[in-house]
């Protein structure tokens, strides 16, 4: 998850703030062979070289815009029934994890209804990884805004650094109580 420090992850479908080397390393560095599930305005906004030796799932509820369906290691997945996305991604995940080299790690790359779902519905995400950007840039005040959440209270703070004065990243974990 990357943000800035006032938790602002989207404008208008896009990165609040311009390129972060610090924030792209800890992303590529963290997510290889492994699978990225996000939301499509979150593919729309990711450059695809990104996506080079990681499989990604993009899930959408209803027929929003175009996808390149060309795009290797790439799946679409429309959900039948968002209030049970979370069941229906892991499922997925599942029957593909028999077929595929890739990592049966899952990465929740965004937007924020997809974290919220997971953080909430699921105990199967033990990790959150943060990077925090502080760097914005200028857009309209009518303009989209898209908010992180606070994390369940189940997560503590476990590691803190600061990556080439860049970006700050944090790792919280979960703690040894279940989620509600």
């Amino acid at each position: 998850v990357a943000c800035t420090p006032d938790r602002l992850m989207g404008v208008d479908s896009r990165l609040p703030w311009k390129h972060n080397a610090a924030d792209m390393r800890i992303f590529l560095i963290n997510t290889v062979s492994k699978w990225l599930v996000m939301t499509r305005a979150t593919y729309n906004g990711i450059d695809r070289r990104a996506f080079k030796y990681r499989k990604v799932l993009v899930v959408y509820a209803r027929d929003e815009g175009q996808f390149d369906f060309t795009q290797p290691n790439t799946v679409f997945m429309r959900v039948t029934d968002p209030a049970n996305i979370v069941t229906e991604i892991e499922e997925f995940i599942e029957l593909e994890e028999a077929l595929s080299p890739f990592s049966s790690d899952v990465m929740i790359c965004g937007g924020p209804t997809l974290y919220r779902e997971f953080l909430t519905k699921t105990d199967k995400c033990d990790q959150i990884l943060l990077s925090i950007i502080d760097d914005t840039c200028e857009y309209p005040p009518d303009a989209r805004m898209y908010y992180l959440d606070e994390f369940h209270p189940n997560y503590e703070l476990h590691e803190r650094k600061t990556m080439d004065n860049q970006c700050t990243f944090e790792l919280h974990t979960r703690s040894s109580i279940t989620c509600g």
